[in-house]
């Protein structure tokens, strides 16, 4: 699993994951751009997601509207339109490669999502439910350290950058499906940043600014698909 934090900032959210990838007992790291667990989609849409590597990919390079920019330009993105709309692209797609399992006439992902634009986000469980973002909220096996973190920090004087990358890196140190380094953006930036746990860096057509050499090297099993019959890669 992994971890996905949102926190609102006004006119806009912050989006915060970490980088580590499972299969079975081995652990590696997603350090391409291509393959970050939180990406900007088509009308500026940002989406964030946990459980399989390979739904991500699907999700991360379609070509689906998965907010309308109809629905953008009348400022319409609701819960309504969100649960009615948004929810069956998601399953749609991921449909179309198989990806979609059913459960006694109910239809399951493998996966959960956070899907954000300007200063509306919601959450996507892997049934479909949807939840709107009030103040912040995370997904994935580091949800609940993120959470209680944020918690502590509500009060704080920090700000919702900051709050949303403590809430990550409390997961990275207590979970052991997550781990640095850090990517963050926020849903009015075209680019993203990573933290290692010490240091921020900018991202820029996918090279990593002034970055030590372990961050310049890319993972290069990080797109790869799970062959059939082996253990499936799990964000």
């Amino acid at each position: 699993m992994s971890v996905v934090v949102a926190v609102r900032d006004e006119d806009k959210i912050w989006l915060a994951t970490d980088s580590q990838v499972t299969a079975g007992w081995t652990k590696s790291l997603l350090l391409s751009q291509h393959s970050f667990k939180i990406f900007k989609g088509r009308n500026k849409v940002n989406i964030g997601g946990v459980g399989s590597l390979r739904d991500l990919n699907i999700i991360s390079t379609s070509d689906v509207d998965f907010i309308s920019e109809n629905d953008i330009l009348k400022n319409n993105v609701n819960f309504k339109n969100m649960v009615r709309e948004t929810v069956p692209k998601f399953f749609a797609e991921l449909q179309k490669f198989n990806r979609v399992h059913s459960d006694h006439g109910m239809l399951f992902m493998e996966s959960s999502f956070i899907i954000a634009h300007g200063d509306s986000c919601y959450a996507i469980s892997s049934d479909g439910c949807v939840q709107e973002l009030y103040d912040m909220f995370a997904i994935g096996s580091g949800a609940e350290m993120a959470e209680s973190a944020y918690t502590i920090l509500r009060d704080v004087e920090l700000s919702p950058k900051d709050k949303a990358i403590r809430a990550v890196m409390s997961s990275c140190e207590r979970d052991i499906f997550v781990d640095y380094p850090i990517v963050i953006t926020n849903t009015l930036m075209d680019n993203f940043e990573v933290f290692d746990g010490q240091n921020l860096y900018e991202i820029h057509d996918g090279i990593i600014e002034d970055a030590p050499d372990d961050l310049e090297e890319e993972n290069k099993d990080d797109e790869k698909d799970s062959p059939e019959g082996e253990q499936a890669i799990k964000s």
